[in-house]
């Protein structure tokens, strides 16, 4: 067996979030989607779905509001979320400091649509990903 680093991190900057790809079929994973999220407060990721992968979101700092469906919670720092597929989920910072997350997303494609573009969906980490979540 042999150890393979990914390709490279992507580190992607909009308003006040910072995303870092870790992993993903751009730098080389098949079956899993890893990235790291910084929201300063009031920060959101929108409402958005993954269509036939499930996904997990583990809080490393601060606190934050999540919600699936027509559920929401608060999460602190050490709390993992577990998120089916086809289910409408995202999250803002609550608290006045940072609000860090771990997010992974599973199988062999990881399509993201957004509730705001309904029936457009486009793969993680890809470069329409990127762009969105850059500002560009």
């Amino acid at each position: 067996m042999k150890i393979t680093r990914a390709a490279g991190d992507k580190v992607l900057r909009l308003g006040g979030v910072v995303t870092v790809l870790h992993a993903a079929r751009s730098s080389g994973s098949t079956q899993l989607c890893m990235l790291e999220q910084t929201h300063q407060p009031g920060e959101i990721t929108p409402t958005h779905q993954h269509r036939d992968s499930e996904e997990t979101i583990t809080v490393l700092a601060g606190r934050g509001e999540f919600w699936l469906g027509d559920e929401s919670t608060v999460l602190d720092a050490g709390s993992t979320i577990l998120i089916p597929p086809h289910t409408w989920h995202g999250f803002r910072n609550v608290g006045d400091e940072p609000l860090r997350i771990i997010a992974t997303i599973g199988g062999d494609t990881q399509l993201v649509e957004y509730e705001s573009e309904p029936g457009s969906a486009i793969e993680v980490g890809s470069e329409a990903w990127c762009a969105r979540w850059s500002g560009s």
